[in-house]
């Protein structure tokens, strides 16, 4: 009984393995918000798109240049802890939830405490194409300005 060759044990052997597989696998699901993880930035076709908006008189060249320098520079880093930080200007911090392809950023104490009147929600909402990798975010108007100020921003991932 004790000298029977490997052969023999090879079937046990087999099933052992394969049910440590199935339970470090059953054990290890992919975070699906992990999708979203990384750094944005503002797609070009975005800015293409604003810049070739018809201007009001009354912005001068020098404020159309401003605006389009502020456009590009639109980012978001989404950390895996759950954290963001969201340059729009000048950078923002907070939390964010993902559920069925939305995000939800919520701004952090400080950056509302920050912000006087001038922030138009202590949150913003996006949504992720999964065809185009495309995430648009929501920009409500600020309180006080015409309701065609809100916008959408589209990012897209930051090449590495």
């Amino acid at each position: 009984m004790y000298n029977r060759p490997f052969a023999s044990h090879l079937p046990a052997v087999s099933a052992g393995i394969v049910a440590v597989f199935l339970a470090a696998t059953a054990c290890s699901k992919p975070d699906p918000a992990a999708i979203i993880h990384g750094d944005w930035k503002i797609r070009p076709e975005w800015i293409a798109a604003e810049e070739a908006k018809p201007v009001d008189s009354f912005f001068s060249p020098e404020d159309v240049k401003r605006n389009n320098d502020f456009n590009r520079s639109i980012a978001l880093a989404v950390n895996p802890d759950k954290t963001f930080i969201l340059t729009m200007g000048a950078p923002m911090d907070g939390t964010w939830t993902f559920s069925a392809d939305r995000i939800v950023l919520t701004f952090s104490a400080d950056v509302i405490n920050r912000s006087g009147h001038g922030l138009p929600s202590t949150t913003l909402t996006g949504q992720l194409d999964r065809k185009t990798g495309h995430l648009d975010i929501a920009i409500p108007n600020t309180p006080g300005t015409a309701p065609a100020d809100s916008r959408t921003i589209s990012l897209e991932k930051a090449k590495k």
